[in-house]
């Protein structure tokens, strides 16, 4: 056994889990009340990780986030485990709002408060890069197929144009988004690489700044998101539905990353080591804790969706080095 490789995991895995561990030992002890775990959901989720998102894409090459083997391979892995675990819950007959959550809790990975972590500690900038494209480009697509599910499943429907607004209006997705059209508009007026040094001095310095606000909020975020989903972290009733708790987990942060390296290895052979090792490691990524509060926005089974995160997140201590092994 490589123990180089070994030491490397326990390096990029060990301080996402500690800060897990230290936000369930302070919610669990009470000095981390339900008020403050929301109001660090807050901060994260609306400021620190859209900044940080955005000057991480807006600052690279527009030619480099079109990454076309990644994109095409992670949406046809999330779309093939779609299909699959549609035709299981019909297969199964399950209560519609176990499915549904059955369903979208295997392809909505925890992406953002961990992935950015994890895949820029294995892969530096590239697999940060990744994480972001994965949330700019495909993620949008997903959320917005899952929203359309949620709505036709729980007692508060809605149409397909509200989910559509709903799944769009993620600040993450629309940070990603902004980054992109950033870097696009940079490269249409010539103002990426050299080009920048044609601007005044007073502008360029002007961005420099606003660049490095955005990254020290940004790198805040990251830590304080992984404290917060820690303090989340609760293991009760977990032996209701297990047959569907035990398949969400499993397709989460095993099936899926073993689809995304199969269609990377079977129709995009030439992909380079970093973008597939960032794929099969952002798809092997714990459920989103924000499936949480999709359940409690559309009256589904929290218990259930609570369970799925808790389990998943719990395996993933186990999963994700174990990913890491092999495509580091």
């Amino acid at each position: 056994m490589d123990t180089a490789k070994l030491l490397e995991i326990l390096r990029i895995t060990l301080p996402v889990f500690a800060l897990l561990g230290l936000g369930n030992i302070l919610s669990r002890t009470g000095k981390m009340t339900e008020n403050h775990q929301s109001f660090l959901n807050w901060l994260v989720y609306y400021i620190s990780l859209p900044a940080l998102i955005f000057a991480g894409m807006a600052g690279q090459p527009s030619g480099s986030l079109m990454a076309g083997n990644f994109i095409w391979a992670t949406l046809l892995a999330m779309l093939a485990l779609l299909v699959i675990y549609t035709a299981i819950a019909f297969v199964m007959r399950l209560d519609k709002k176990v499915a549904v959550i059955m369903i979208f809790s295997t392809y909505w990975s925890n992406c953002a408060y961990m992935g950015f972590p994890l895949t820029e500690s294995a892969f530096g900038e590239r697999g940060f890069l990744m994480a972001a494209v994965l949330n700019a480009v495909i993620m949008p697509v997903m959320v917005v197929i899952s929203f359309v599910m949620v709505g036709m499943c729980s007692e508060k429907k809605q149409g397909i144009l509200k989910s559509l607004r709903d799944g769009l209006a993620n600040p993450i997705i629309m940070a990603s988004l902004a980054g992109i059209a950033w870097s696009a508009a940079a490269a249409a007026l010539r103002l990426d690489g050299e080009g920048f040094g044609t601007l005044p001095l007073v502008v360029r310095e002007g961005l420099g700044i606003c660049e490095l606000i955005m990254k020290s909020v940004g790198a805040m975020g990251l830590s304080l998101a992984l404290i917060a989903v820690g303090g989340k972290l609760r293991f009760r009733s977990l032996g209701r539905n297990a047959a569907p708790l035990t398949l969400a987990v499993a397709g989460k942060l095993v099936i899926l990353p073993i689809i995304t390296w199969a269609v990377l290895r079977a129709l995009f052979p030439n992909t380079p080591k970093d973008v597939f090792g960032s794929a099969v490691l952002l798809m092997a990524m714990p459920t989103a804790v924000t499936c949480a509060v999709i359940a409690a926005k559309f009256k589904l089974n929290e218990e259930f969706v609570s369970a799925v995160i808790a389990v998943s997140m719990l395996g993933s201590v186990v999963m994700i080095p174990v990913w890491l092994y092999f495509v580091l």
